[in-house]
């Protein structure tokens, strides 16, 4: 287990010493080092707090394809990495580490987003592609390594933890409505736009819109309104139920047409329960036959914050 960072901003402003600082707030993550990468030109950068499993003497992060072209950070393990590791090399790529982190800097030398294909385990990672100016980060598709990211000031700052985003900036009142789990798409890619910000997107290439500006105020608003409408829209339903006119039946059914809204909302909300519980069981029995101190510990951790996710869920249930 490790800890990974990452930020891109159109305005040149990724220090070193931030994400230094970064990657420190992920020590209890990666305790045997912690290393920056950032580009001379401040657009962007790397941070990674490493806790060393495999190639204990060249694996140290972040790591760099022949030509300092493509950078990369990355937490967790990749299966079957050395059939991978003998393709590559046999296409010409040379290994600078025997870290299994490496193939995936080389297969998307190979293959670009399409590497995420190749790649089986429990990982998340993020990279920089000098090249076309393009961050890319991923994780496993069960999710088992957390990927967090946020939108602040012109920039995108990727992290496995939310403190390791404070530590970058991301201002403190804006992190719970900023912060995006990456609970649908397994990918995102960072682009520079032409207005000064950055555009995000998801695997399918649709555009993922973080916060849009909304202020906590509206937000809640709008959340209060929706639930006026909510309690409205029964009331009615009760009533017209209890009324034989043609016009009552009529108006009910186009009543109920607008609650199945709800209907699906709700189902959405209880499949969302159903994959937390069985998540939480997962990490429960790994940390059952955990018998390494610190992972235990962060297993733990992770526990913890999907109770909480439960316990949010559950109160949203509540409500229908």
């Amino acid at each position: 287990m490790c800890g990974i960072v990452a930020s891109v901003s159109s305005r040149g402003r990724v220090s070193s010493d931030d994400l230094a600082r970064a990657a420190a707030s992920l020590v209890h993550r990666g305790p045997d080092a912690q290393a920056v990468w950032a580009a001379s030109n401040g657009r962007a950068g790397l941070g990674h707090a490493r806790l060393s499993i495999i190639d204990l003497t060249t694996g140290d992060q972040p790591l760099h394809n022949e030509d300092d072209s493509i950078h990369i950070v990355v937490n967790g393990e990749f299966y079957d990495f050395e059939r991978i590791r003998t393709e590559l090399e046999a296409k010409g790529h040379c290994f600078k580490t025997r870290s299994d982190s490496e193939i995936a800097l080389h297969l998307y030398e190979d293959l670009g987003a399409r590497a995420m294909h190749q790649l089986r385990g429990e990982f998340a990672f993020a990279l920089w592609d000098e090249r076309d100016g393009v961050l890319f980060a991923g994780r496993d598709r069960f999710g088992i390594k957390p990927l967090y990211y946020a939108l602040a000031d012109g920039a995108c700052h990727v992290a496995s933890e939310v403190k390791a985003l404070k530590a970058l900036g991301v201002p403190r009142s804006k992190v719970d409505s900023m912060l995006k789990d990456l609970n649908i798409s397994s990918t995102i890619v960072v682009q520079q736009a032409g207005d000064g910000g950055v555009n995000v997107k998801d695997a399918h290439g649709n555009t993922i819109n973080i916060n849009n500006g909304l202020s906590d105020n509206t937000i809640r608003d709008v959340l209060n309104r929706l639930e006026a409408k909510d309690k409205v829209i029964k009331d009615l339903v009760a009533f017209l139920q209890d009324k034989d006119d043609r016009q009552s039946k009529e108006l009910l059914v186009k009543v109920k047409r607008v609650s199945s809204v709800n209907e699906k909302e709700k189902k959405s909300l209880e499949e969302q329960l159903d994959l937390l519980t069985e998540k939480k069981a997962l990490f429960e029995q790994r940390r059952i036959i955990n018998a390494d101190p610190g992972i235990e510990f962060s297993l733990k951790k992770e526990i913890e914050k999907m109770d909480l996710e439960i316990d949010r869920v559950k109160e949203m249930l509540s409500k229908f």
